[in-house]
């Protein structure tokens, strides 16, 4: 850490310290992630959406709070003096040269190089010397030796790190092939390069819409395509472009612009702004969720519409998040019971965005904590056989806001609603559409949302989609039918940790792409009546390992597992912090890219994958 530029109090001078960096490198090592220093700096520096591009200074392997913080984040490794020179090029690219890098006019790379290789041999241990680290005045401070060493900032834009070696991958999806860098699991960073990432899966046949959070200078631009790479017939929507001052739907790439309205500040590069774009029928609606379109085009031979591209370019990089279309569905029944079963809603996200299919009666829960009690606010959608919809303060509270909305809910489609709080200021209405309700809580008397409940009820069952939450918390039926709805796995990881609540039979498949193959791990848990657990080389092979593993899985509550795999064809499975209860080596070990899960067999689960994004 900067430690001599703090004064007065260091937690005071390290939230000024990520508060003012554009990009913070993190020196990456067991000392590191012991340091509670550090820990308080990183997780201060995530809750701040400041980038982070990691640096491995030793061989270490992230677990517990770093694990989680990191995701699938790329890094770059500088433990060696040849891995530090390998790499560095690559690094200073991911750094951008746009603003002054560690305070040189013209960036001084060699002695940048060397502020790098000091703190990787500081932070593995290599090395008890002073360390020679730039401060963002440019000057070169003496620092003594720190075992509490936080992160380095630096002024320069965040732009994707590369893959090792600088290579992207071309990744097989079921006779599909797409390029994928992905660098979280619902978000996503494009370069400065004006080229389509085809990473998300195929739009479902009932979904016309789709809503994003993308934060850029401007030029942020989406396709509408038949396939997922470019075609010829496909829409371009243009978000921010001439400078941030005009938006555009085009049929095609660098087509001319059929449409175009002025935007001017429609982007930002500081904070995320919440689109959606709507293709039913003839016509093409893009605008911000909850107001009407700013931008409109009926297309009399519409093209077909099954994939979405995203990229940035002409001076401007961006960082996107999707949800991952349709998989986080749950269903509620006729009880009016919330469920709470979504992540605690991030500090920053203050509008979620959902859609739901029932008759009537639909109730959303805003909450403190994870119970339906006390000060909530409770929202009702399609009350009294779907005639007006409410506001109320408390379960079953006085109505402070009602509307009417006839017909708003449908038992055989999906609806999408949007509901937004913001300092007890609450809006609710259709994706696409004003409001239908608003309420101002005033007074400074105000309820915290720090999570969301929904239930239906009084004869009335529902099926949601939360596209906001949940992206790396599913639930899977009892089929036998694997899901792969997670991102790759990064060269790097070895080590998958996830959480499950099944009675029994929860599988997963470790596979070289993301689907079923013929060559694939599979992995059974609590088999047997939950008795024992085992591993196969196939999909319902031949069992290589077993062990008894009475009870290892509840229907109740949640169970922590890992599963590791090296070069070496050594797989092992076990309860998270405990020793593995299944190990196995494999003589012609299979690839392993993409996991897959799923229960059957009499059981239905519910999952998180701590390691993508959670």
């Amino acid at each position: 850490m900067d430690v001599d530029k703090m004064e007065g109090s260091i937690l005071q001078s390290m939230g000024e310290a990520v508060e003012n960096a554009a990009v913070v490198l993190m020196c990456i090592s067991s000392k590191y992630q012991n340091s509670i220093s550090c820990r308080t700096e990183a997780e201060y520096a995530f809750k701040k959406n400041r980038p982070i591009i990691p640096l491995m200074a030793e061989n270490h392997d992230p677990t517990g709070w770093l694990g989680v913080l990191l995701g699938s984040r790329l890094y770059y490794r500088v433990d060696t003096d040849d891995q530090l020179n390998q790499n560095f090029p690559a690094l200073i690219r991911a750094l951008g040269d746009k603003g002054r890098i560690l305070g040189q006019q013209n960036g001084n790379s060699e002695a940048f190089t060397g502020s790098v290789r000091d703190m990787a041999r500081h932070y593995n241990g290599k090395s008890s010397n002073q360390q020679n680290i730039f401060s963002r005045s440019g000057k070169q401070r003496n620092h003594g030796n720190n075992n509490d060493g936080g992160p380095m900032k630096t002024s320069s834009p965040s732009v994707k790190p590369e893959r090792q070696h600088g290579q992207k991958t071309e990744t097989k999806i079921c006779e599909r092939t797409y390029t994928s860098t992905a660098t979280g699991f619902n978000q996503y960073e494009t370069p400065d390069k004006y080229e389509y990432r085809y990473v998300l899966p195929a739009i479902p046949d009932d979904r016309k819409i789709i809503t994003f959070r993308v934060k850029a200078n401007s030029d942020a631009y989406i396709t509408l395509s038949s396939e997922n790479k470019d075609v010829e017939h496909m829409y371009e929507i243009v978000l921010g472009g001439s400078r941030n001052n005009i938006s555009a739907i085009r049929l095609g790439r660098l087509c001319k612009n059929e449409v175009q309205v002025s935007t001017p500040g429609l982007l930002s590069p500081d904070s995320f702004r919440h689109i959606y774009v709507s293709f039913a029928g003839q016509e093409i609606r893009v605008g911000h969720v909850g107001q009407e379109p700013f931008m409109k085009y009926t297309h009399k031979d519409p093209y077909d519409v099954k994939f979405i591209g995203f990229s940035t370019g002409f001076g401007s990089t961006g960082v996107w998040e999707f949800c991952t279309f349709g998989y986080n569905q749950y269903k509620t029944s006729d009880e009016y019971s919330y469920r709470f079963v979504l992540p605690e809603i991030p500090e920053y996200k203050r509008t979620l965005t959902f859609r739901v299919m029932a008759a009537s009666d639909v109730h959303i829960a805003l909450s403190p904590t994870k119970e339906d009690s006390g000060d909530i606010y409770e929202i009702v959608l399609g009350a009294g056989g779907n005639t007006f919809s409410t506001i109320r303060l408390g379960k079953l509270g006085d109505d402070v806001t009602t509307a009417d909305t006839p017909d708003l809910l449908n038992s055989a489609e999906f609806r999408h609603f949007y509901v937004s709080f913001q300092d007890g200021h609450i809006l609710v209405g259709e994706v696409g559409h004003k409001h239908i309700m608003e309420y101002e809580h005033g007074d400074g008397d105000s309820f915290p949302v720090n999570f969301v409940g929904f239930s239906t009820g009084f004869g009335n069952t529902g099926v949601w989609e939360f596209c906001d939450f949940g992206c790396n918390n599913y639930e899977t039926p009892d089929e036998y039918n694997y899901r792969y709805v997670l991102p790759e796995i990064p060269a790097h990881k070895q080590t998958i940790t996830f959480r499950v609540m099944a009675g029994g039979d929860a599988h997963i498949a470790l596979s070289s792409e993301n689907c079923d193959v013929k060559e694939m791990y599979e992995i059974v848990l609590g088999a047997g009546g939950n008795t024992y657990s085992g591993l196969r080389l196939s999909k319902l092979g031949h069992t290589e390992v077993t062990a008894d593993t009475e009870d290892l899985l509840s229907a109740t509550e949640f169970r922590d597992f890992y599963i590791s795999f090296d070069d070496e064809g050594t797989l092992q499975i076990g309860r998270r912090e405990e020793e593995p209860f299944l190990s196995y080596t494999h003589e012609d070990p299979y690839p392993i890219r993409f996991i897959g899960f799923s229960t059957g067999f009499g059981s239905t689960g519910m999952w998180e994958f701590l390691d993508f994004g959670n």
